[in-house]
């Protein structure tokens, strides 16, 4: 998706949409921020300052980088998680306070949640480009794309 937003003008990646979180830029920027939250969460660490969608404004290299250092973040807790057999561990939630899940249950969660959002792109991805190809957001054929 962000292949794809690499020919957005700024004027585009900022402009408001009735949907989701408002713009391209504050959608992706919400999820990036999500995956460290979750990801300090499922650590058991001190969380980092959160990242507002809205009081800040990335270029989109910087948000390439902001998600990959996340993607390689998470991805590393999840290894060192599954390689100590913290997995099933039982967090505590914040929020809602009190309520109990497992450290796959949030991983799972972390991942997925962005579901939504990346459709939410796609659609104003598509109120901008109407004419390019749209884009596909099955995970399998996105793995299949994305290794050959």
């Amino acid at each position: 998706m962000l292949d794809r937003c690499r020919s957005l003008s700024e004027e585009e990646l900022h402009r408001k949409f009735e949907m989701g979180l408002g713009s391209i830029h504050d959608t992706i920027h919400h999820n990036i921020a999500g995956y460290r939250w979750w990801t300090d969460r499922i650590a058991d660490r001190e969380p980092r300052p959160f990242l507002k969608s809205g009081e800040s404004r990335h270029t989109l290299a910087e948000l390439e980088q902001l998600g990959a250092e996340a993607e390689a973040d998470m991805r590393q807790v999840a290894a060192d998680l599954k390689s100590n057999g913290h997995l099933t561990e039982i967090l505590i939630s914040r929020i809602p306070p009190g309520k109990k899940f497992s450290r796959t249950t949030a991983l799972m969660h972390a991942c997925t949640h962005a579901i939504h959002h990346r459709a939410q792109i796609l659609n104003m991805l598509r109120q901008l480009r109407p004419k390019e190809e749209p884009l596909e957001l099955d995970v399998t054929a996105w793995q299949i794309e994305t290794e050959s």
